[in-house]
Parts: C-alpha cells; sequence; structure tokens
C-alpha cells in the first residue's frame, strides 16, 4: 500500500523482489526490531537466492535443539548456587554498607540487652543501690538499645528499597529493549512470573531472611557465651546439638531449595494459561 492505495499484490518473496517500497518497509521493520539480518533485495535472481539463505540461517539460528520445539522448556538451577545470589543481591546500591551497619546495631542491641539483664541481676539486691538507680539504669540501657534498633530496621528498610528498585528497574529496561524474537520463544506466563513472584521474593523476602539470618547468628552466639560464662558445663551439651543441628539444616536445605525451583517454573505456565484464557 502507498498513499491509502494497494499498489502491489502478491506473495511475500514476489513482493520482496519486485517493490522497492514493500523491500523499504521490510528492511525498516527488520532494523526497528533490533535485527541483525536486514533484507537486502534486488531485482535478480541473484538476490531471492541470497534472501532465501538469509532466511534458512535465521530459522536455522533459532531452531530448538530437538528440532520441533519453539518454546524451550524453563531453565533451573540444580544443587547449592552458595553466596553468589546473595552477593549479587548486596552488590546492588551500597547493599554491603547497610548490611554491615544493620549487623552492627544489632551486635549493640544484644550487648545492652545482656548489660540490662546484668544489671538487674546483679543490683536488685543491693542495698547500696536504690531502686529509682536501679530502674533509671535498667530504662537508660533500654532507651539506647532501642535507638540502635530503630537504626537496625532503617537500614535493612533501605538495603530492600534501594535493591528492588535497581533490579526492577533493570528488568523493565530489558523487557522493553529486547527484540522481537524474544517474545517469539518466550511465554508470557514466564514473563510474569518474573516479574510477579519473583520480584515479590526480591522486595520481601531477601531483605527479612537477611535480617533474621544475621539476628539469629548473633542471638545464638551471644548467648552461647553467657552460658558459658555463668555455666561452662552447658557446652558439654550445646557444641553436640549444634553439629547436629548443622547437618540437619544440609538436609533440609538441599529438599528445600529443589522444592522453591519446582514453585517459581511451574508458575509461569499457569499465568501463560490464564492471561491467554483472558486474551
Amino acid at each position: 500500500m502507498s498513499n491509502g492505495a494497494i499498489q502491489q499484490a502478491g506473495p511475500y518473496h514476489q513482493l520482496l523482489t519486485s517493490s522497492k517500497e514493500f523491500n523499504g518497509l521490510v528492511n525498516a521493520h527488520k532494523e526497528t526490531a533490533g535485527s541483525d539480518q536486514l533484507v537486502s533485495a534486488t531485482f535478480s535472481q541473484k538476490s531471492l537466492t541470497s534472501i532465501k539463505s538469509t532466511q534458512a540461517s535465521a530459522l536455522k539460528q533459532y531452531k530448538a535443539p530437538n528440532g520441533n520445539q519453539l518454546i524451550q522448556q524453563e531453565e533451573r538451577g540444580k544443587g547449592d548456587m552458595g553466596m553468589k545470589p546473595y552477593l549479587q543481591y548486596l552488590n546492588r546500591m551500597k547493599g554491603y554498607i547497610l548490611l554491615s551497619m544493620a549487623s552492627l546495631c544489632y551486635l549493640i542491641f544484644m550487648i545492652c540487652q545482656i548489660l540490662q539483664n546484668s544489671w538487674m541481676a546483679s543490683n536488685v539486691d543491693n542495698p547500696l543501690v536504690s531502686t529509682l538507680q536501679l530502674v533509671f539504669v535498667y530504662f537508660l540501657i533500654g532507651v539506647f538499645s532501642s535507638v540502635f534498633m530503630f537504626i537496625r530496621c532503617q537500614c535493612l528498610v533501605t538495603l530492600g528499597l534501594q535493591s528492588s528498585k535497581d533490579l526492577f528497574s533493570q528488568l523493565m529496561n530489558s523487557l522493553f529493549r529486547a527484540p522481537m524474537s524474544f517474545y517469539d520463544f518466550t511465554p508470557l506466563g514466564r514473563v510474569l512470573s518474573r516479574v510477579s513472584s519473583d520480584l515479590s521474593i526480591v522486595d520481601l523476602d531477601i531483605p527479612f531472611s537477611l535480617s533474621f539470618a544475621v539476628a539469629g547468628t548473633i542471638g545464638l552466639y551471644s548467648n552461647l557465651i553467657v552460658l558459658a560464662v555463668v555455666t561452662w558445663q552447658v557446652l558439654i551439651v550445646a557444641i553436640p546439638m549444634v553439629y547436629v543441628a548443622i547437618h540437619m539444616q544440609r538436609y533440609y536445605f538441599a529438599s528445600a531449595k529443589e522444592v522453591m525451583r519446582l514453585n517459581g517454573t511451574t508458575k509461569s505456565s499457569l499465568a501463560n494459561h490464564v492471561a491467554e484464557t483472558v486474551a
């Protein structure tokens, strides 16, 4: 069509070799879609052969390994990925600094808790310490620890918000700038699963899991040190129990990771089915 009127009609290859307007339209479309293979057609039979070979190479490039499957099965990791995903997450927007500050604040909070209990236990029956002095020092330590707990919460919220915004921006840029061939071979449900459930994990689960892991580790070792100082005999029971707990966690982590991966990969097919049904 040109100027609102049909100039020429025919099969695709015939129009490609005989119409300059159609040839230019196809080339412009391929440039816009980000394709590296531009159609360079002339009015000779040699150019038609070149176009067919170009199309064959393109089909071969995007051909599935089994020869007839256009959309590949979604890939998922296997085994233990180590600390690499968490390090990549903490690399976003000064995550190391924020997590270190949050850990330090929680450590100071635990020290204040121990000081509170020690002060109350050692001076509750001390005649040289008045009740007002006892309560005032206890209250002062509590306020001091609450300030550090507030700073810890601020650091964790900032860590989760900034990392989530950065990852979301990169994901949106990648989706909007992806070539059209990406959407030909990637189901819509898989994209929806990445931008919904996976981003929800990044927004909520990872920051809270990191905070719980740091708090649990610091709390465990703090209580263990206090118990070892007061009654060292508890180490006879604590050390074997820690050893058993570590081995049980390894068994649990292996199965939990596989279940989470299966859950993440099976949601995409369901989301794709719902999207196609609604459409």
